[in-house]
């Protein structure tokens, strides 16, 4: 890819844990362990195959961001990229202040136009998510210094929360404002479909999405994925909607869906206690159920995943199944 964005040692320590390979430095990749800011340049710590820790300079301070595709071998059924990502060091030559707004009016049209340039060069994935980070740096870090309206500088870190939170909205264009646990399952299930990922993938999505995996999401009864080994299980209405306490805390949307799907397949006698005990915002309850059940038209041929068809069923028993009974529980 050409170059095209700009990171700083601030940008690069969200590169933390991934695999980058670094030209003119290393000759395979290397694992990111840590960034230290020295000024006019930036140390970097990697760790190379062999598990030894290694430190070089890099003389930067633009980085072109671009993607590799190395082939891996992992478990049958298991969704990977194997992706590393490729470094090209510049140094920043402006001192110039920029001015947070219009550091802001530039990002979407710069993560549309990555997000498309990247998805027809068939980058998907985290790879996607974080390449598209990566770029949408680039409006903030061509500058020296970044300013709010009141002289306040603008920290890295609420920059990079800023792209990230639109990035994802990008790729899942048509989720309104969803809780981001939420948010991360329709990620996946949009990147990778219902086969297990690996863990390097999905925890790194999980990073981009601003949730923990494997402490989090993957912990206790109501937990929303299972890991085993080096892949991830993301546990579907099936697995989870059963459980009566499922939703009932009112903090996961998903949560709350895996509960409607299971009881409308299973007791549809239940489907009304149960949205009167979770009472869910049933335009974003709809639109995460639409987000899930993918195309709605499809070939004879062509089959959906169990939750797939669950959604579809959902959504044309909408009015039906959850509006009625939501208007019905609070009149």
């Amino acid at each position: 890819m050409p170059p095209s964005s700009t990171l700083d040692a601030a940008a690069l320590e969200a590169l933390t844990g991934r695999r980058i390979r670094v030209a003119g430095h290393f000759v395979d990749p290397v694992t990111l362990d840590g960034v230290e800011d020295l000024g006019d340049a930036v140390s970097i710590r990697v760790r190379a195959p062999d598990g030894g820790l290694h430190e070089t300079v890099l003389d930067l301070e633009e980085l072109a961001d671009g993607t590799e595709m190395p082939e891996r071998s992992i478990g049958q059924g298991t969704a990977s990229l194997a992706s590393s990502i490729f470094l090209v060091a510049r140094r920043r030559d402006s001192d110039v202040t920029g001015a947070y707004h219009e550091v802001l009016g530039e990002l979407d049209g710069v993560i549309a136009e990555r997000l498309d340039r990247l998805t027809r060069a068939g980058v998907v994935g985290s790879d996607l998510v974080i390449a598209a980070i990566g770029a949408g740096l680039a409006p903030f870090t061509r500058y020296a210094e970044v300013e709010l309206p009141s002289g306040e500088p603008v920290a890295a870190e609420r920059f990079l929360e800023e792209v990230q939170t639109r990035v994802l909205a990008a790729v899942l264009a048509g989720l309104g404002p969803v809780d981001s646990a939420t948010r991360y399952y329709v990620l996946v299930r949009t990147m990778f479909g219902w086969a297990d990922v690996e863990f390097d993938e999905a925890n790194n999505l999980a990073k981009s999405a601003g949730v923990e995996l494997k402490n989090g999401l993957a912990h206790g009864p109501l937990r929303l994925a299972d890991v085993s080994g080096k892949s991830v299980h993301m546990r579907d209405y099936a697995e989870r909607g059963a459980d009566p306490q499922l939703g009932q805390d009112g903090g996961r949307l998903v949560d709350v869906l895996h509960g409607l799907l299971w009881r409308a397949s299973h007791a549809a006698h239940d489907v009304a206690p149960y949205l009167d005990a979770t009472r869910p915002d049933p335009e974003r309850l709809r639109q995460v159920a639409q987000a899930l059940q993918g195309k709605a038209l499809r070939g004879e041929s062509e089959s959906k995943p169990a939750e797939a068809q669950a959604c579809e069923r959902l959504l044309g028993a909408w009015g039906r199944l959850v509006e009625d009974n939501l208007l019905r529980s609070r009149a």
